[in-house]
């Protein structure tokens, strides 16, 4: 096969999950007032490790919507250990 009887056809553009137009990512304060809980609360569970779909772009803290979900979804698994754990 030579590179004149190639027939490459331009990619198409991925359709995205989130046909909502809801953000996949929010930060600290919406997470909180989603889950119910106070900001102080989702840093500890943050620090400790407890809560999934942490994602650190830089200096910038930010939660998966879809990760939070699945979490609650599981009855909150390591979201209840004292915070004081290490």
């Amino acid at each position: 096969m030579n590179a004149a009887s190639v027939n490459i056809q331009p990619a198409k553009p991925r359709q995205s999950d989130n046909k909502s137009g809801e953000p996949l990512l929010i930060d600290a304060r919406r997470a909180a007032a989603i889950l119910s809980i106070s900001e102080r609360t989702l840093w500890d569970l943050t620090k400790r490790k407890a809560i999934p779909g942490v994602v650190y772009i830089g200096r910038l803290v930010r939660y998966s919507v879809a990760g939070l979900a699945d979490w609650v979804a599981q009855g909150c698994p390591n979201g209840n250990e004292q915070a004081n754990e290490s």
